[in-house]
């Protein structure tokens, strides 16, 4: 995979077993919720036309993307368990 070097460049972490293995956890679930929900928005498109599903993401996106990258960000500065367990 072409971004295996870079992520272990930048992310130590992603390294190790724990790290590739957490990787796979989140994909996994984000494909789970990423595939029924563009199904009905693709459905829903088709029955109110693109104009309103796309200008609802944009609002949805403008309202949501600032609270949750300062909550990412907070989460980030915390310890995790492979720190605690190699400190």
């Amino acid at each position: 995979m072409v971004l295996r070097p870079v992520l272990g460049a930048l992310l130590p972490s992603a390294n190790t077993e724990a790290g590739r293995a957490d990787s796979a956890i989140i994909t996994g679930i984000a494909l789970l919720i990423a595939t029924p929900t563009l199904i009905f928005f693709g459905w829903l498109s088709d029955k109110i036309g693109r104009k309103p599903i796309i200008l609802a993401g944009f609002a949805l996106a403008a309202l949501t993307y600032y609270p949750l990258y300062t909550a990412l960000g907070q989460a980030a500065d915390r310890p995790t368990r492979i720190t605690r367990w190699r400190s």
